[in-house]
């Protein structure tokens, strides 16, 4: 498969049940989601490129999971945080990745199950079974996964389904 695009799904760190307000948007990420996304941002820096923008739902506890993760990686890119996504749904995520620039190689999203779950699974149609295996039962709290995609625009995204190849799928349980 002739590589362009690379796609970083990351599922926010583990939060709270509630917020002091009581709203889902507001829960921050508690103690164990601090350290998870600690732990996945100093592991990101040593294997993978940084991304080129970020699309974060305006969520708290992903906001919290960018901020861990650029502080422990030296991540620095542009950061959209567009209302759709939180609560989004698959379709919701491929919109907002359709209107990407092209010369953006690499896009990473930071959001919520399902969604990240459901784009994970419809790009990652390639790539080592065992990882394949793992990503299918479920997407664990800070969670995240490398898809490398075709050559092609950001706004075509959707016709590549089943043709990316899941690099890696990694989970801060399996880091040291």
């Amino acid at each position: 498969m002739k590589t362009g695009k690379k796609l970083y799904l990351m599922r926010h760190a583990k939060a709270g049940d509630k917020s002091p307000e009581g709203r889902d948007f507001d829960r921050p990420l508690n103690a164990l989601g601090v350290r998870a996304a600690g732990l996945m941002g100093m592991h990101l820096k040593e294997c993978v490129n940084p991304p080129k923008v970020f699309l974060c739902s305006p969520a708290l506890r992903t906001r919290q999971t960018l901020e861990i993760v650029q502080a422990k990686s030296g991540w620095q890119a542009p950061i959209n945080h567009a209302p759709d996504l939180y609560a989004a749904t698959s379709d919701a995520l491929l919109a907002q990745l359709a209107q990407l620039d092209e010369s953006i190689s690499i896009a990473m999203i930071i959001g919520h199950n399902p969604a990240i779950h459901d784009l994970a699974q419809l790009f990652a149609g390639r790539g080592r079974t065992t990882l394949i295996e793992r990503l299918e039962k479920r997407y664990p709290t800070a969670g995240f996964a490398e898809i490398e995609l075709h050559e092609g625009p950001w706004a075509e995204l959707r016709t590549q389904a089943g043709h990316g190849r899941l690099v890696r799928f990694d989970l801060p349980r399996h880091l040291p």
